[in-house]
């Protein structure tokens, strides 16, 4: 039986399978009863929606009312070319504001919380966001990792990549800024879903990842999942596997890396491994979530037999676009008062607190 880079006892595939198996049949709801779960919603211990990494350096990013180039909602949705806006705080801002940023507050009595431009189940935002930044846009933000602050609007520098190694990015991939990287935060649904949450984290990952898309559609870019890299080496890019930098607080569980650039930039030869190993002068610790939580030992038991290996490229190829969006969009596209897509984005809300 093998180790994968971290330590993690690498799980035989017919154990894995079994596994995986075994959490899809308790993890559903049945018409006899439903899956697992907390049985009510302790107010008192729900976890900070907002991730922090003290003592990390903040850049705040500028919030523009609308892209360079205006774009209806529908043509996010087309392969015509368009030329890609440059890489500077004003578009990073806006692609992260329209991909995972807040897009209002909403208050009853007492209480006030936060909604986002992607959706979350039970608006539990479990997924938390990274760029891993080749290209600098600008004097402050050079290359590096970051991790995005939603609430402050804001990137918080946990690393940097040496001047020689970002250079060579850049030339080998020319177009190409960096990476978008997100994890997740299991407790943050496990408080509501209790055994289900780890199905919740990656419907989330998947809202996440299809937001930042759109957004980076609309400023001319491309978002291409790398669907080879491993887990070990997704966390080891985001800092993630770094035990000194979370102490106590909740650990973040590795999801992907996706290339951020102008369209048609190639990442096949990215050597994440490479870069990994290269982030220097880490910064920042992570903040507490929640004063204690409870763990699911059927998530546990089955996140070793979902841990992820180094993988060939698939076979497939991704659209270029987003699916279609229905005909009634598209043909709204066309009328007098086309919908901008910054606008539509920014008007999408979530439900919360239906527990009776």
């Amino acid at each position: 039986m093998g180790h994968t880079r971290n330590g993690m006892v690498a799980v035989p595939m017919n154990e894995a399978i079994q596994a995986v198996r075994a959490y899809h049949q308790v993890s559903k709801h049945h018409t006899q009863g439903y899956a697992p779960g907390p049985g009510f919603l302790d107010w008192d211990t729900q976890p900070n929606p907002f991730r922090r990494y003290a003592d990390a350096p903040l850049s705040e990013l500028p919030l523009l009312s609308r892209p360079p180039q205006a774009r209806t909602y529908a043509q996010l949705f087309s392969n015509a070319t368009r030329t890609a806006d440059a890489l500077s705080p004003e578009t990073l801002g806006l692609f992260l504001e329209l991909a995972l940023g807040l897009s209002a507050w909403k208050s009853s009595g007492p209480d006030r919380w936060a909604l986002r431009n992607n959706p979350s189940s039970g608006n539990l935002h479990p997924t938390e966001g990274y760029l891993l930044l080749w290209q600098a846009a600008s004097a402050e933000l050079t290359p590096g990792l970051y991790h995005y602050a939603p609430h402050e609007h804001a990137l918080e520098r946990r690393a940097e990549l040496p001047a020689e190694l970002a250079a060579r990015l850049r030339a080998a991939h020319p177009g190409c800024f960096g990476a978008l990287g997100l994890s997740s935060v299991l407790w943050r649904e496990a408080w509501k879903y209790g055994v289900r949450a780890y199905r919740y984290c990656q419907l989330d990952v998947g809202h996440a990842l299809a937001s930042a898309r759109m957004a980076a559609q609309l400023l001319g870019w491309s978002l291409k999942l790398d669907a080879r890299v491993s887990d070990d080496c997704v966390a080891a890019c985001l800092g993630l596997d770094r035990a000194e930098d979370f102490g106590a607080a909740e650990r973040e569980h590795p999801d992907l890396l996706a290339v951020l650039g102008e369209p048609g930039v190639d990442m096949a030869g990215v050597n994440w491994d490479e870069i990994a190993q290269a982030l220097t002068h880490w910064t920042g610790s992570a903040n507490a979530l929640s004063r204690e939580q409870f763990e699911w030992p059927q998530i546990s038991h089955v996140l070793p037999a979902l841990h992820k290996p180094d993988t060939p490229a698939p076979a497939f190829t991704a659209p270029t676009a987003p699916t279609a969006p229905p005909a009634a969009l598209a043909n709204h596209a066309t009328d007098d008062r086309p919908t901008a897509a910054c606008s539509l984005i920014r008007q999408r809300r979530s439900a919360q607190r239906m527990d009776g």
